[in-house]
């Protein structure tokens, strides 16, 4: 299928896309905050996920 936005408007609504959504980062910020301590977007684990606590996954697996 083709493209029916010029390069430019392409441009406009590609930057408008942020990495990290606010609510990632209150979430984030508040686990962090009781202690817990993870890791963002693990690219080791299926499915990349945003926050993953590995000492949880792996009791949960092994």
């Amino acid at each position: 299928m083709a493209d029916i936005m010029t390069p430019e408007q392409r441009r406009k609504t590609m930057s408008k896309i942020r990495a990290v959504s606010k609510l990632e980062t209150i979430v984030s910020n508040e686990l962090w905050r009781k202690g817990y301590r993870f890791r963002r977007n693990t690219r080791g684990m299926v499915g990349t996920p945003d926050i993953s606590i590995k000492k949880l996954f792996i009791d949960f697996w092994f």
